[in-house]
Order: C-alpha cells, then structure tokens, then sequence
C-alpha cells in the first residue's frame, strides 16, 4: 500500500515557499529512494533540500525564476497535479457548509461524472469511484478535493499494462486567510553552523553557493564561486600559514576522491578535522572528511 502526504505552503512577499512530502510503501524500507520525507524550502534566494535517505543540498539561486509559478499553481488545486488529472465534468450539489470556518459549496461526484482517460495499453479504467468538492461561496476557489477510486490503476512496472487496487486523493487547504512565516527548518540551520564553526581558510574573492552532504559517505561539501585563478587557489594553499589551528598537509592527488584522484588537491588539517580543497570550473570546492576516508595518493 502506498502513502503519501503533500504539504506546501508560499508568502509572496517577502518570498518564501516550502513543499514536503512524505512517502511511504508496505514492505519497502523507509530509507528506499522514493519513500521518507522529501523537503524542499525556499527562502531570501537559498534553496534548502532533503531527500528520503536525509541527504541534504542547500544552494543560492537554484530555479528562482521558476518557483513563484510553480508554488502558486499548485497552492491553486484546481490547477495542480491531483485534481486536474480527473476532469471532473459534473457534481451534484449538496448544500451549504463552512469548511475551516469558510463558508462553501459542497458538491458530491462519482464515476460517471469523471471524464474517460485513455492510455497507449487499453487497460487503465476506473470501475468506481466517489469524491465531494468544496468550493469557497462567493470566491469559488477549491478549498477541499476527494476521491476514493478502484480499478486498473495502477502501472505495472517494467510492463506496458496497469493492475487493480484501490487509492484516495485528498487535497485541502490547511490555512487559509492566515500568513504563516516560513523559516528555515532547525536541521538546515545546524548544516549551516556546521560550515562557520570550521572556519574554512579560502582565497579572497571567495563566496558560498551550496553546501551538500550524503549520508552514506559521511562527507560534508561545500561549493564555491571565486574570483581566484588556479594559480592563485595553488599559491594560497602553498603559502598558508596556520590560519585559526588550520595547517596544509598535502599538495597533490587524493586517493580514490573525485576528483582530486585524477588532478591535484590540497589537504588542510585542524586537530582532528580534515577538508579536501579542489578547483574545477571557475569555483572552489570543499570536502569536510569527518571520518578521513581520503589520504594522499
């Protein structure tokens, strides 16, 4: 059986936006790729992301353009994923509720209302289903969407057919008339604190653009834009002096690390801390090495 649970949540201004989704399938571990707790923030131009397995990418200006329109049309169920895709062609009117103390429409709908979908096999078809919508009175925008549905639904995977079962969608507004701030979740902030206490020496001209970890590596990574030629990234590893308890250890290749098995690196050490630093397309990156899996090739 699959679950799943979608909230999103956006502030126009000053922007901020947030999607998190939670999956989860019987019999497949919680740590399976596509199953956990999938986040997605967006907040004073940084993107904050975590996957199912806890990976984490947090990054300056990723699709920026993009996510005002894509918050909004979801936020906007009448146009999202869910409700759309079953072209609800006509309900019937039930009467007159408040749903989370807005006053509503209330209108019920079954299999005969949903409009016929085709597929390239021939085999998706919905035998029954049932559902009711709210919409605001008045507004007339779509605060709550259900439906409870069987048939051959389901894809079958590596197969071009579908299997039977049973699914229930439900989209509702959670708050609504109410602004909501939209902060930047606790273990993003320890992500963040995490790179300032190392207090990583790096050339002048040097700014953060994203900071990465995955959980099975145990490597923490840190990217950055510089105005610093690789000569000069060279030069200023060459000469450091200890700069606040860092010290260089190695100038060369790095064993079984991409990509610094492949092109020279600098290894910086503080008691028992270890960065991997390497340059490479205009940038700097940064590997903090917790448990020192990487030593000099």
């Amino acid at each position: 059986m699959e679950e799943q649970r979608i909230t999103i949540g956006y502030i126009k201004q000053p922007f901020g936006g947030y999607s998190v989704k939670e999956f989860s399938w019987s019999g497949i571990p919680f740590t399976y790729d596509g199953a956990g707790v999938h986040k997605k923030y967006w907040i004073d131009s940084w993107t904050y992301r975590t996957t199912g397995s806890e990976d984490y990418i947090i990054g300056q200006g990723y699709e920026q353009q993009a996510l005002d329109y894509f918050l909004q049309y979801d936020a906007d169920m009448r146009e999202g994923q869910l409700f759309a895709k079953y072209f609800v062609e006509s309900a019937q009117f039930i009467g007159q509720e408040d749903f989370a103390g807005i006053p509503a429409n209330h209108f019920t709908f079954d299999q005969t209302n949903l409009k016929e979908q085709s597929d390239p096999t021939g085999t998706y078809k919905i035998e029954k289903a049932e559902g009711d919508i709210y919409l605001a009175k008045g507004a007339n925008y779509l605060l709550r969407f259900n439906i409870k549905e069987t048939g051959n639904i389901y894809p079958i995977f590596g197969e071009p057919g579908y299997t039977s079962g049973e699914r229930e969608i439900t989209e509702e507004l959670s708050s609504i008339n109410q602004l909501k701030e939209i902060a930047v979740p606790a273990e993003y902030i320890e992500a963040e604190q995490t790179l300032t206490d190392l207090g990583i020496p790096l050339p002048a001209g040097t700014t953060l653009t994203a900071l990465r970890r995955f959980v099975a590596s145990s490597v923490e990574s840190y990217f950055y834009e510089t105005s610093a030629s690789q000569d000069e990234f060279f030069e200023f590893y060459k000469n450091l002096a200890p700069t606040d308890g860092w010290t260089v250890s190695h100038i060369g290749m790095v064993l079984y690390h991409r990509p610094c098995d492949s092109q020279v690196c600098a290894i910086i050490n503080k008691g028992g801390a270890q960065v991997i630093l390497y340059y490479g397309n205009g940038g700097i990156g940064a590997d903090y090495d917790r448990e020192h899996q990487f030593s000099p090739k």
